[in-house]
């Protein structure tokens, strides 16, 4: 059993998730995520993590994420993180009433040079509170070189 998860996460760089309080998602409070990048020769997969309850009301959600690099540059992207299909059917892996995502926002990622980037992921919605939300989180995955 050890030898398989460590099979899995072999090329996983960072994996961190924040749990939110009262299982909801305020518009205001925005995950902060500090990422040490050291193979610039590497293509990377950047992924959000998130896990919902059955009180989550949309199909999907809405995000802002912002990345910092080590020279100070800051680029920030709105995405659309789909979480179930038209019949109703959970995108992620369900386990019991909750629902568990993994999805790339960015593949096949590279960094110019290496250092800490920080990322900030904050929801998008209409709404100020995302009932049903549980954690937020981003992972990043060594896919491969560049070269």
């Amino acid at each position: 059993m050890v030898l398989l998860l460590s099979a899995c996460t072999g090329n996983l760089v960072y994996d961190k998730n924040l749990t939110m309080p009262d299982k909801q998602w305020h518009w205001q409070q925005r995950g902060e995520f500090e990422v040490a990048v050291d193979d610039t020769t590497a293509t990377y997969d950047l992924l959000i993590n998130t896990r919902i309850n059955r009180n989550y009301p949309f199909a999907n959600m809405w995000i802002m994420m912002q990345e910092r690099t080590p020279d100070g540059d800051s680029s920030l992207i709105r995405l659309e993180l789909p979480l179930f299909a038209p019949d109703g059917q959970p995108l992620g892996v369900s386990k019991g009433t909750v629902f568990e995502y993994r999805i790339p926002v960015q593949k096949s990622k590279t960094y110019a040079r290496s250092g800490l980037y920080k990322y900030s992921v904050e929801q998008n919605m209409r709404i100020n509170t995302l009932p049903g939300v549980l954690d937020v989180g981003i992972a990043l995955e060594k896919t491969g070189e560049k070269f």
